[in-house]
């Protein structure tokens, strides 16, 4: 059966539509299919991508954390180094103050000793001196007979090896004859033994020698 030119014709439009449409129908469908799961690798992409991005911050915050522990930890540690350098500083300047001040005593006492040691060294020599020159004084036979007496006050010094030097009359008795006695006991003293005993230096003596009748 043969179709007539007008029928063919359409009967092709038909086909090319229903096939267009069917084209159509499926490619909206695939659309369809696929989009949700574009979208699900969308939001999975998304999600890992602020997965990621929270996992670096906290990395971060974990990094800045123990830096500031770390530091903080550095601080306080240097900080107790230097208190207790500070409290050692301290303390040895306390005890060097303290052993100032106990050393400072020891040398009072030291000195006061030596000083009194010094005083009754002092003390004694002119003792020692002083009998020395009495014991070698001689009371002149004309002043005894005519009742002459006074007090003859005289300065020497005395060396560490004993000699007498520079004898000389400081105040006299007025009488000549018992000033010239005076300086007479003093010269007899000479070397006196005793001396280096007591003297480092040489020492000049004021000693008063009496002339007095009984």
């Amino acid at each position: 059966m043969k179709l007539s030119k007008h029928k063919l014709t359409f009967a092709l439009l038909l086909s090319g539509v229903v096939h267009g449409l069917f084209m159509f129908g499926s490619f909206d469908d695939e659309l369809f299919l696929q989009s949700p799961v574009s979208q699900l690798n969308t939001l999975h992409l998304e999600f890992a991508s602020k997965a990621v991005a929270a996992s670096s911050d906290h990395r971060e915050q974990a990094v800045r954390e123990s830096n500031s522990k770390t530091l903080t930890t550095q601080k306080n540690v240097t900080n107790k180094k230097i208190l207790d350098s500070s409290q050692k500083k301290e303390k040895s300047a306390d005890d060097t103050r303290t052993e100032q001040l106990i050393n400072t005593g020891k040398d009072q006492y030291q000195q006061k000793k030596l000083l009194s040691k010094r005083v009754e060294s002092h003390d004694t020599l002119i003792q020692l001196v002083y009998q020395a020159i009495s014991e070698h004084k001689r009371y002149p036979y004309m002043a005894h007979r005519l009742g002459q007496q006074g007090k003859v006050t005289l300065n020497f010094v005395m060396h560490p090896d004993g000699q007498v030097s520079d004898v000389m009359v400081i105040e006299s008795s007025h009488y000549p004859v018992l000033d010239r006695a005076a300086e007479q006991a003093v010269v007899a003293i000479s070397p006196f033994a005793m001396a280096a005993d007591y003297l480092v230096y040489e020492k000049v003596f004021d000693i008063a020698v009496d002339f007095r009748l009984n």
